[in-house]
């Protein structure tokens, strides 16, 4: 699909307000895991937030209780895996971003991005920043 791919969406408000609030479940969710699972005292108490991203890099979702400063620049980080790597990713990879002039916002903060594709085809990015 490329840019000038014009997209038609005949959703009715209702189901577009089950899909938002779907994908806002699913970040809920990684934050969730990310809080259960780390080690971290500052992680436990939420300096951490998630997205999921299109296939472009483009913020999708992200949580009720993520982190203004995090949520804000983590599509800059996508796009930077994107332009690095190209067509050079598939499924399976796990791509570690700390780098601050790709959108990181202190020198402790790690970005995880994992790339998700359905049928062989890339349709979105889940990403998480520690």
């Amino acid at each position: 699909m490329d840019d000038k791919t014009k997209f038609t969406s005949n959703l009715d408000p209702v189901t577009f307000e089950v899909l938002r609030n779907a994908f806002i479940t699913v970040v809920d969710q990684m934050a969730e895991q990310v809080r259960r699972t780390c080690y971290s005292f500052v992680v436990y108490n939420r300096d951490f937030s998630n997205a999921l991203c299109d296939a472009k890099g483009n913020t999708v979702a992200q949580g009720n209780q993520d982190l203004a400063a995090h949520v804000g620049t983590l599509h800059y980080t996508c796009k930077a895996v994107i332009v690095e790597f190209g067509d050079d990713v598939h499924d399976g990879d796990v791509f570690l971003v700390n780098d601050p002039y790709v959108g990181g916002t202190h020198f402790s903060d790690t970005r995880v991005l994992v790339p998700i594709f359905v049928a062989g085809e890339l349709i979105a990015w889940s990403q998480a920043n520690a």
